[in-house]
This record gives C-alpha cells, sequence and structure tokens, in this order.
C-alpha cells in the first residue's frame, strides 16, 4: 500500500492549498487537512445540481490565481467553498460593446442567507475575484445612444427595469460599493436613480448623483422616489405590485414621476455632508438639570483622570435627582460646597 505524501510546493494540500504538514491521499481522492483538524476529506465530485459542491460539508478552496477556461468552471469552482450554497443566478458583465469582462454568481444558503461570487476575464483566462481598478456597469452594452438612462440598485433590479423598457444599469457589489465602479460611459447623459427604500439606498443614490457630478462632462441627475414601496422595496417590487398593469403603462408611470423632479444642481453637495450657517440657525433658550453645567436634552461629558470621582459625583448626583419621592418641575435641591442647586 502506498503511503500518504506531505503537502510539498509542487502539491499543494486541496482543502487549505499551503504547502507543509497536511497530508495527500496516493491517487488524490482524499486529503488529511492539519488546519482542519486533521480530518480526511473526500474530494469525489459530488453531484452538480445539489449546489454542494463535493462530498459532505467539506470544500475545496480555490487557489489564488487559478486560471479557468470559462466562467462557468470559475463560477463552479468558487461554489465550492460555500457550505450548502446553491447557485440561483448568474450575471454577465460586459463592456459597451458586449465582449465579456466579469459575471457575478449568486449562491443561496441553508440558513436563508446568500453570499455572492465574482469572476472576471484577463488574458490568460478566467479568475476568482474582481478585475483590477474600476468595476463596468451592469447591462452597459443594451444602453440606448440617447435618452435617459436609469440607475437602480443591484442587478435584479436592472433585470426587472428591462422588462418594462426602461434602459436601466448598475454597479456591482451592493449599495456601499457605488463608488467601485466606472460611471465614464454616462458622461454627459441624462440619469435618473431609482434608490430602494432604505436608509442604504438612499445613502446609494446620493453617492452615485455625486460621482456622476463629478464626469468630464458631468452628467445631468435627478433622484426619483417610487412611491407606496414598502421598507427595503425596490423597482421590481413597484414592478410586482403592478401585474395587471401592461409593461408601457407602468413604464410610463415611471416616466411620469420622474418629468415631475427637478434635475439635482451641480453647486449642491450631494454625497456629502450637510452644512448649515450659524446665522441660520434659531436661537433657542436652554432648560438645565444643572444651572451652567449640566443642559437637559443635551449631552454632558464628565471628564478625569482615573480614581478622581467622576463616578462618584455621578451617583452622588443621581441620588439627589430622585431624592424627592414626588418631583415637582423646576423644584431646586441644594447641593454641599460649590455645588448650588439641581433643576427637576
Amino acid at each position: 500500500m502506498n503511503a500518504w505524501t506531505l503537502a510539498n510546493k509542487q502539491r499543494a494540500c486541496p482543502i487549505c492549498q499551503h504547502t507543509n504538514r497536511c497530508l495527500i491521499a496516493p491517487d488524490g481522492t482524499a486529503a488529511k487537512c492539519w488546519r482542519n483538524d486533521g480530518k480526511v476529506h473526500q474530494l469525489a465530485r459530488h453531484e452538480k445540481s445539489t449546489g454542494t459542491g463535493y462530498l459532505g460539508k467539506t470544500h475545496r478552496k480555490p487557489a489564488n490565481g487559478e486560471t479557468y477556461a470559462t466562467d462557468v468552471a470559475a463560477i463552479e469552482d468558487a461554489g465550492r467553498s460555500i457550505d450548502g450554497g446553491k447557485l440561483m443566478n448568474v450575471w454577465q458583465y460586459t463592456d459597451a460593446a458586449g465582449a465579456p469582462l466579469m459575471a457575478v454568481a449568486r449562491f443561496d444558503l441553508e440558513d436563508g442567507s446568500k453570499q455572492f461570487r465574482p469572476v472576471h476575464l484577463n488574458c490568460t483566462g478566467w479568475k476568482l475575484g474582481d478585475p483590477a481598478g474600476k468595476l463596468p456597469l451592469y447591462k452597459l452594452a443594451t444602453l440606448p445612444a440617447a435618452g435617459m438612462v436609469w440607475i437602480v440598485e443591484g442587478e435584479k433590479c436592472a433585470d426587472a427595469a428591462e422588462t418594462i423598457h426602461l434602459p436601466a444599469v448598475t454597479s456591482s457589489h451592493g449599495a456601499m460599493s457605488a463608488d467601485k465602479s466606472d460611471c465614464q460611459p454616462l458622461a454627459g447623459r441624462e440619469v435618473a436613480i431609482l434608490p430602494d427604500a432604505d436608509k442604504a439606498g438612499e445613502g446609494y443614490a446620493r453617492t452615485g448623483a455625486a460621482n456622476l457630478a463629478k464626469l468630464d462632462p458631468p452628467a445631468r441627475v435627478k433622484i426619483v422616489h417610487l412611491p407606496g414601496l414598502g421598507d427595503g422595496e425596490d423597482i421590481a417590487d413597484y414592478i410586482d405590485a403592478r401585474d395587471s398593469m401592461g409593461s408601457e403603462d407602468i413604464s410610463q408611470s415611471v416616466l411620469t414621476l420622474a418629468n415631475a423632479v427637478p434635475w439635482i444642481d451641480p453647486s449642491e453637495n450631494v454625497g456629502g455632508p450637510v452644512l448649515v450657517c450659524m446665522a441660520d440657525v434659531e436661537a433657542r433658550e436652554t432648560s438645565w438639570l444643572w444651572p451652567g453645567r449640566i443642559a437637559l436634552g443635551r449631552i454632558t461629558l464628565l471628564v478625569g483622570k482615573p480614581g478622581e470621582g467622576k463616578s462618584f459625583l455621578a451617583i452622588d448626583a443621581a441620588a439627589r435627582v430622585t431624592l424627592s419621592k414626588t418631583p415637582r418641575k423646576n423644584k431646586l435641591i441644594s447641593l454641599p460646597g460649590r455645588v448650588t442647586s439641581y433643576l427637576i
């Protein structure tokens, strides 16, 4: 019987990809991975339709820099690192001429969560992960030469917008990655952003508007909020809620909403901090818990070195404030020393 061989630089461990300590079966069908509790992992292929990759719950981690002949092979290998993941969809990203650049695969997990795996094409083949530099926009090749362009959040929403004949694009990797995509193809275009109905969606829209305003030449931008959306819903939900209407009617309803929204002034600080001139702030009288020291409804900092009595003072103050069994508004409580009174 042939002995198992130690992983080396010529033959890394197929589980953890390291080149020491782990053992590999002579026929290559199993590995004993030191970094996975020394367990023996079977490497025989499982049925592709199950979406679970290799046998059992153990999955080979794809090697860094590994090259694949097709995006399908790259996505299949990426899926093997996801425990119980089932491939649900693949979105293809191309350049303006339709040449493939990258793809994003979605896997649904048994616990109800989801994970996304990107792959990209370079001069040698398909590789796991994002390409270097700015990422392409999804559905870039489908944009008409003129007319309004719609930006939505996520590939699913871009596909939904296409069903009602709205030429839409999106950036990859969700609401927090709006600034990672190359928006230069939208320079000088008229763009309407349709944000999801949540805080992340609003941030995505503001960041996108700020990026479009920096293009050369800048795009004309407006942010259009779709009515009737619940928390977290989007253009796909808007369309689904109108399944009794034709595509043209739904499209017209969105266009009517957009026409009523003004273009964003390029001088506005879209996406940046909200600045307020102090001369425009209306003064209000301050109510005090401890006159001159602790204001009601305001943040108060009690600062000092360790051991100087911050906790003692806070406990003493709390005791005095709660001393009266029937506190009355504006009742003064005398305090010793330099402390004059509390107002409760």
